[in-house]
């Protein structure tokens, strides 16, 4: 995965959210494109407060970009699967 990758999911117009999994398989959903930075062989994320118990609202998360294992829209991430076998 290169940055660039990255930045054509978060420049995208209009704007899909999307999720990042890592080889170590944690999965990271980016639903506003400021929330992610790829830069300099590494990748920085900015948790959302609701999944955060810090008051300050939030953490960041940085890993390096050899760490990606996938990149995909979260629309297509959350489509359950399709069973043909009824059709």
């Amino acid at each position: 995965m290169t940055a660039e990758d990255i930045r054509d999911f978060q420049r995208a117009k209009p704007f899909r959210p999307f999720r990042l999994t890592l080889t170590n398989g944690e999965e990271f959903d980016v639903k506003h494109p400021e929330l992610i930075l790829a830069a300099g062989g590494m990748v920085y994320l900015l948790r959302e407060a609701a999944r955060n118990p810090d008051p300050q609202g939030g953490s960041a998360v940085d890993a390096s970009l050899l760490h990606v294992l996938k990149i995909e829209h979260l629309t297509d991430a959350a489509a359950p699967p399709v069973d043909r076998s009824t059709v």
